[in-house]
């Protein structure tokens, strides 16, 4: 006899594995969503948590971290925002482990904020997209020093995302709505014709040039896209190539 799983057994136990292999990816995306929905429909929540340059200088630190959680531009900004939480996010958690995404995502979403804050003095922002461009950034450079690909989904948002966000910060929404989809169109194609290895080396190079094309303007996405990339590279310089214990054993004779 051929057993089979019926759907709603596998259903549990698909989205136990996918909790397991990427159990932070899961409670961040949970938890912005349940800050997030609210507070499209009632305003009061975004200014409340808001990044609000002239408020965290007088003393609320915790607006550093709060931002992350709305997403104050409505519906749009808060679909594009968990998409890349969890399409970027599992392919960086499943590569680098729970505690190093949640270093990176947070420390490369603190840092933009802080930055902008001082840039940009009387701006108020909210949004996830710069913690956001820190996983980014660090799939950027994990996937490079592993040498392999990310998975599709990852790879087609990692290309809309740089490529439509350098265009808006550049020459506006028209702009980086055009630059977005010709990017994702081109990688669509170039898969047909050329290999995974290329495909990544073509993200990478349209990342880089995204994150240096923002930066120059001083937009908040180069910023936490160049925050990831730092921090993995270093993790990865510090952590991943220490000796092991047995390696630094003596050996006998």
């Amino acid at each position: 006899m051929i057993r089979t799983t019926s759907p709603t057994a596998a259903g549990p136990s698909a989205r136990a594995g996918i909790l397991r292999r990427c159990p932070t990816t899961v409670v961040v995306t949970a938890l912005t969503a349940v800050v997030s929905i609210p507070a499209l429909f009632v305003p009061s929540i975004v200014t409340a948590l808001q990044q609000d340059p002239g408020l965290i200088r007088h003393g609320q630190w915790w607006r550093l971290i709060t931002p992350m959680l709305v997403q104050g531009y409505g519906i749009g900004q808060f679909v594009f925002n968990l998409a890349g939480i969890v399409l970027a996010g599992s392919a960086v958690e499943r590569r680098t482990g729970p505690l190093r995404w949640l270093t990176i995502y947070l420390i490369a979403g603190v840092v933009s904020i802080a930055v902008t804050s001082a840039i940009f003095p009387d701006r108020v922002d909210s949004g996830s997209s710069a913690a956001v461009a820190g996983l980014i950034g660090a799939l950027v450079v994990t996937t490079a020093i592993r040498r392999e690909s990310p998975p599709l989904p990852a790879l087609l948002y990692t290309v809309f995302f740089a490529a439509y966000l350098s265009g808006l910060a550049l020459a506006g929404p028209v702009v980086g709505a055009v630059a977005g989809s010709a990017g994702v169109a081109a990688i669509g194609l170039a898969r047909r014709v050329t290999s995974r290895s290329a495909l990544r080396l073509g993200a990478a190079a349209v990342v880089i040039t995204a994150t240096a094309a923002m930066l120059a303007v001083g937009d908040v996405h180069g910023i936490g896209l160049l925050t990831g990339m730092i921090i993995a590279a270093a993790l990865s310089a510090l952590v991943d190539r220490r000796p092991s214990a047995a390696e630094d054993r003596p050996r006998g004779r």
